[in-house]
């Protein structure tokens, strides 16, 4: 007799399991791809706020030009000195670039060319009958002076522009206005998506609950028969209960990571709609939406890592550091933990400035992770203290605290995946377990330990790691003061440091792309000039010369490649600061880059504050 085969029932159910979370993962991407689009609107809205306000100041300052051309005639009739004619000589000399940059901004508002074009047109009539004006009063022709001013030509001239001007102002406010309607409804559907998301948080936990309670005595079956057939078979047994509970876990972790980013979405839509809302508080709000939807974004990634990391997967991305700048990031994002028990921070930090070649991201990950598990797990009012020396053998960092402490038999233990010293404790304290496994993991990356050390049960615990000394730089530079000094509470963040302006030349095809990056390095007071094609690039690097350049990949004419490479071959641009700008971040293309010359290669879209931080280090 043939009989055909059918899943068993712990594989149904684990196939129920990924589909659901195979539905969140789509409906969590499909949600990051709607806030982005959406924060773009809201981007957009600003940016026009900010082009109107130009435009208006072009317009205003062309029209005093234009009053000002006809200056000096009547007072060189009077005293025949040629030095009133001065302002009217300055206006002269200025009036054409101040149309000129006038045409540059607008060169995009198609609704403003016929206007922009009348206007020049009496800008070079206004030209005309000043100068006319001017050769009469030198030539000492009062008479005809006085005729032309009764004919108001120069009137006539000066009441049209008053009033093209006008009207350019007037469809520079329905533009205005039309963009901010298109912010508001953005607004509103940024709200829609949040409370949306919330929803399908909670219906995917009410779905993994559901298949977990309805199997469970199934799987309870499955697991007592599985039992008693292979009794004499004890590690196949274990494995079996490993697995399930591994499995269990996971569940956990991933519900722990979907509900953590929706509180502080939560409350900033609710500021969003209130009623009065400042602009401090809009700021404040899109930043943090912006903020946690990145988050969101990159959950899955968060929660492969030590996958990544165990199967030799997880590439680093290495760069000069200062240690110090390290340690006063990771306090940041360790500080609302820290606040929430009241405890005392002491950080030692290190007695000279240290730099070293290592992966920002990750070891600030680390040390805050170890600062964060010893809040979680120190009674409120307890010390903390987070210290930094270097050695002959590298560098030890530590993280030592007044908490529960650990058992003997735990200290191997804790840094495997999912470990938990008191799951009790960690579970009322939201922890998942996987902190301290990826601090082991990220630690191993750069080739260095950690290991954990504790008295005992009640006498606190300390993480040391322990980082090689062929991390380390020796042109060390002196880090920034911190507003952390050593044996002082946690309180605040560090304060940023301002930027010194320098020339930055932007080059990319993409003109909305470069005009939007030229613009946020510009606020941060660079000397910003651009490019589109990769000819033109090269040509404003050997004009300008700039300390940094950001090249897009993909522009036509030349590649980002081949400009980096031309701009080497130059004498002044051996120590320009080169950063790669594209949408490809395979290995090969980091390798191409830095085989052409670039010191950095970013993938798109950026950070503003990845950027800063790299242009900020090469000061």
């Amino acid at each position: 007799m043939k009989t055909e085969s059918t899943p068993s029932a712990p594989s149904r159910r684990f196939h129920r399991v990924w589909a659901i979370l195979g539905l969140s993962i789509i409906l969590l991407i499909s949600m990051s791809l709607f806030l982005q689009q959406s924060l773009a609107t809201l981007n957009e809205g600003s940016a026009w706020v900010a082009h109107s306000e130009r435009v208006r100041f072009r317009l205003a300052q062309l029209l005093q030009a234009m009053s000002d051309l006809g200056n000096g005639v009547q007072a060189y009739l009077r005293t025949h000195d040629p030095r009133v004619f001065e302002p009217a000589e300055v206006a002269a000399r200025g009036i054409e670039t101040e149309l000129h940059d006038l045409q540059t901004l607008m060169a995009q508002d198609s609704g403003q060319q016929s206007l922009l074009r009348e206007l020049a047109d009496l800008v070079r009539r206004r030209e005309r009958e000043t100068q006319e004006q001017r050769a009469r009063a030198l030539q000492g022709d009062s008479a005809a002076i006085e005729a032309n001013i009764a004919g108001g030509e120069g009137r006539r001239v000066m009441e049209a522009a008053r009033t093209t001007i006008a009207a350019m102002q007037s469809e520079e406010k329905r533009l205005l206005d039309y963009h901010s309607e298109a912010a508001r409804r953005a607004y509103n559907a940024v709200a829609i998506a949040i409370w949306g998301a919330s929803g399908i948080a909670i219906l995917l936990l009410i779905a993994l609950t559901t298949v977990t309670v309805r199997d469970a005595e199934q799987l309870r079956a499955v697991q007592e028969e599985l039992t008693a057939t292979l009794r004499s078979v004890g590690e196949s047994r274990d494995a079996l209960r490993e697995a399930d509970r591994r499995k269990d876990i996971f569940l956990a972790t991933l519900s722990h990571e979907l509900r953590n980013p929706l509180a502080p979405i939560r409350s900033a839509t609710r500021v969003l709609e209130t009623p009065g809302l400042t602009v401090q508080d809009l700021e404040r709000s899109r930043s943090i939406i912006s903020r946690q939807v990145g988050h969101m974004a990159t959950l899955l990634d968060d929660l492969l890592d030590i996958s990544r990391i165990t199967r030799g997967l997880l590439t680093l991305r290495l760069g000069s550091i200062d240690l110090r700048t390290l340690m006063e990031a990771a306090i940041e994002t360790a500080q609302p933990a820290i606040a929430a028990k009241q405890h005392h921070l002491h950080v030692e930090w290190p007695a000279a400035p240290i730099r070293m070649t290592a992966d920002p991201v990750r070891l600030t990950q680390v040390i805050a992770n170890l600062l964060t598990n010893a809040a979680k797990y120190t009674p409120p009012g307890g010390a903390i203290t987070l210290t930094a020396l270097a050695d002959p053998g590298g560098v030890n960092i530590s993280v030592r605290d007044t908490g529960i402490g650990i058992a003997a038999d735990m200290l191997r233990r804790v840094f495997e995946m999912f470990s938990q010293v008191d799951a009790g404790q960690s579970q009322a304290d939201g922890g998942v377990g996987i902190g301290l496994a990826l601090v082991k993991g990220f630690v191993e990356l750069h080739g260095g330990t950690v290991e954990a050390r504790s008295g005992g049960t009640g006498r606190g615990s300390e993480f040391i790691v322990h980082l090689p000394s062929k991390l380390l730089l020796s042109d060390a530079a002196a880090p920034p003061q911190s507003a952390l000094d050593s044996g002082t509470t946690a309180s605040a963040a560090p304060p940023a440091v301002a930027a010194v302006a320098r020339r930055v030349l932007v080059a990319d095809d993409n003109r909305d792309g470069a005009d939007i990056m030229a613009l946020l390095l510009q606020q941060d007071g660079y000397e910003v000039s651009i490019a589109h094609s990769g000819p033109e690039a090269l040509a404003v690097a050997a004009q300008n010369q700039p300390q940094i350049a950001i090249l897009d990949i993909g522009m036509p004419g030349m590649s980002g490649y081949e400009v980096a490479q031309r701009i080497r071959a130059h004498g002044w641009g051996a120590n320009m600061l080169l950063i790669a700008l594209t949408g490809w971040g395979q290995e090969d293309d980091k390798r191409k880059a830095l085989q052409a010359g670039f010191d950095h290669h970013l993938i798109k879209p950026i950070d503003p504050d990845t950027l800063e931080a790299l242009m900020a280090a090469a000061k």
